[in-house]
């Protein structure tokens, strides 16, 4: 009999928190699923610590640092009607898959997102992030106000990935953001979200995280973006959305090369936030450019030392 859940955990040189993360699973209160772990040839303990599990399918490959590939595997493997994704440093609290399945019983939709504690190693804070919400036309609010999933907190069902041909997309330029493009592409097929407001893991940034480097996923979030405005959208008019969203990145650049400075941390704080929603980042970035506001606060708190 096929598991009702199958938990793909791509890997790479992370044994210690895989093992975490492993355990989590291991631990659930509702016992019906499967543990598939995709490992990107690890060089550590991994292979050694997994041979030996029979209760866990285990796959080695090269994925040339590309985790679509490793996580697209998984889904080609798994036997479950839904598919829960967990990446290797986070883990999930004992009734995750319980409060799971209880909500796919009590309504209809094709994609289910819970809460989760963050602890930012960088930051030393830990607090509840709570996501979605899920809203009419929904592929031009996730383009128009960013990603509203996360990963480890998502499960998707499976036949909803066949019947549309949905995977994580293998392009190089779209490392690191490649959820966002799977997130993308459920809604553009009318997939319905759902979204649980109640912490159900822990999800870790640390220094070894994918999206630790703010530049990097900046610039992947503008290839999907750019992805999407060209092949997918006939409701707006592409080239001008195309040239807002572009002012945007290169902003967003210029305000991350200034990030290493103390004095500007205030103002990039206060940016930050908005930064994931570029329909109102277009009117205010819009202001600040022309009127070289921006400009002047950069120039003021990069201010040369005097001695």
């Amino acid at each position: 009999m096929s598991p009702y859940f199958s938990v793909v955990i791509p890997t790479y040189n992370q044994c210690e928190l895989l093992k975490k993360a492993i355990l989590s699973v291991e631990m659930q209160t509702f016992k019906d699923y499967e543990i598939i772990v995709i490992d990107n040839s690890s060089s550590d303990e991994t292979h050694d610590f997994l041979k030996n599990k029979k209760n866990i399918i285990y796959k080695k490959i090269n994925n040339n640092g590309v985790i679509a590939k490793s996580r697209n595997l998984g889904i080609e493997n798994s036997k479950g009607k839904w598919i829960c994704f967990l990446d290797t440093d986070d883990v999930w609290f004992k009734k995750k898959l319980e409060k799971t399945f209880n909500e796919i019983n009590r309504r209809k939709f094709d994609v289910i997102c819970n809460d989760e504690w963050v602890i930012d190693n960088f930051k030393s804070t830990k607090k509840i992030w709570s996501y979605g919400p899920y809203e009419n036309n929904f592929y031009k609010k996730l383009l128009l106000f960013g990603n509203r999933n996360s990963t480890s907190a998502t499960t998707v069902k499976k036949n909803f990935l066949i019947e549309k041909n949905i995977k994580f997309d293998e392009s190089k330029n779209f490392i690191t953001a490649e959820d966002y493009d799977f997130f993308l592409n459920i809604a553009l097929n009318k997939g319905v979200f759902y979204y649980l407001h109640f912490p159900l893991g822990l999800h870790l940034f640390h220094e070894k995280s994918e999206s630790a480097v703010p530049k990097r996923l900046y610039n992947a979030q503008f290839q999907v973006l750019k992805h999407h405005i060209f092949n997918n959208i006939n409701f707006i008019n592409k080239d001008f959305l195309w040239k807002k969203v572009k002012k945007i990145n290169d902003v967003k650049s210029s305000i991350l090369t200034y990030k290493e400075n103390p004095g500007f941390l205030k103002l990039l704080n206060f940016l930050y936030k908005i930064l994931n929603a570029p329909f109102y980042s277009i009117i205010l970035f819009k202001f600040l450019v022309n009127k070289s506001i921006l400009q002047n606060k950069l120039m003021k708190f990069h201010k040369p030392d005097e001695n």
